[in-house]
């Protein structure tokens, strides 16, 4: 079931989502509002990739879109 990211609790404005691969040094997803820059991290990532909380490979579309959908989730609360 898709989730669909809400609009910014600042400033309610559509939020940007990247999904981030270890080229950039952080993994995980970041959505981040277009107008007033609030971003959120989803540092927990590692948790969908590897249950011993570290860097696993390779990173799946499945441990990723677990990711993604943690990080909506958060966003929207």
């Amino acid at each position: 079931m898709a989730q669909n990211v809400r609009e910014c609790a600042c400033c309610g404005c559509a939020p940007d989502i990247q999904i981030r691969l270890p080229d950039y040094g952080f993994v995980g997803v970041v959505i981040k509002c277009r107008n007033c820059g609030l971003e959120m991290r989803n540092a927990d990532c590692h948790e969908h990739i590897s249950s011993e909380k570290r860097m696993a490979t390779p990173i799946t579309e499945k441990s990723l879109s677990k990711c993604l959908f943690d990080a909506i989730r958060k966003w929207n609360r």
